[in-house]
C-alpha cells in the first residue's frame, strides 16, 4: 500500500494506492474493507487471475486534526496518517501603522561664559565663502567695508587727530 501524503492538514486530500496480489494457481475474488480511523473509506472488491495483481485508488480528504489508522479489514493496520491543524499566520503590520508621538521639550538657552541668559534671542549669522559670520556682516555680499579697511580708516583717523593736538 501506497500513500501520496502521511502528512495533511484540514482540507487536504491524499491518495491510497492498495495492490493485492493472488499468488496462488487459480483466479480468485478479494473483497476487503478500507477505513481511516473509524471511517469506512471505501469496500474493495476485485477478481484476480492466478499470478496477476489488482489495484485500488482511494481519496481522502482530512478532516479533524489527529493521527489515524489507515486498516484493511477489521483489524489489520497498513499505516496511519496524521492530520494537523496549519500554523498560525504571523500577523503582518498594516500599513496604515500609527505614528508614536513623542513630546517636545520647551528649548532652552544655555550659556557657558559671561553673564546668563535668561532668555532666547536671534542672532543673525551669514554664510558666505569666508565661513558663518555673526550679526549680519558679510564678507562681501552687503554693502560695507572689511575689517583690514576698518582697521586703516580708525589708523589714519587716529594719526590725524594726533597731529591737531601737536
Amino acid at each position: 500500500m501506497t500513500v501520496t501524503a502521511a502528512a495533511l492538514e484540514p482540507g487536504d486530500t491524499t491518495t491510497v494506492l492498495v495492490v493485492v496480489a493472488n499468488e496462488g494457481d487459480a483466479k480468485g475474488t478479494y473483497e476487503e474493507t478500507l477505513s481511516v480511523g473509524d471511517e469506512l473509506l471505501e469496500t474493495l472488491t476485485a477478481t484476480v487471475a492466478a499470478g496477476k495483481t489488482a489495484e485500488f485508488e482511494v481519496t481522502y480528504a482530512a478532516g479533524t486534526a489527529g493521527t489515524y489508522n489507515l486498516t484493511l479489514g477489521e483489524t489489520e493496520v497498513v499505516g496511519q496518517l496524521v492530520v494537523s491543524e496549519p500554523p498560525t499566520p504571523e500577523p503582518t503590520p498594516s500599513p496604515t501603522s500609527e505614528a508614536t508621538a513623542v513630546p517636545m521639550t520647551e528649548p532652552t538657552a544655555t550659556q557657558t561664559t559671561g553673564t546668563p541668559v535668561s532668555s532666547l534671542e536671534a542672532v543673525a549669522t551669514t554664510v558666505d565663502d569666508d565661513g558663518p559670520q555673526a550679526g549680519g556682516i558679510s564678507g562681501g555680499s552687503a554693502p560695507g567695508f572689511g575689517v583690514i579697511a576698518v582697521i586703516v580708516a580708525l589708523l589714519l583717523v587716529s594719526l590725524i587727530a594726533l597731529r591737531r593736538t601737536k
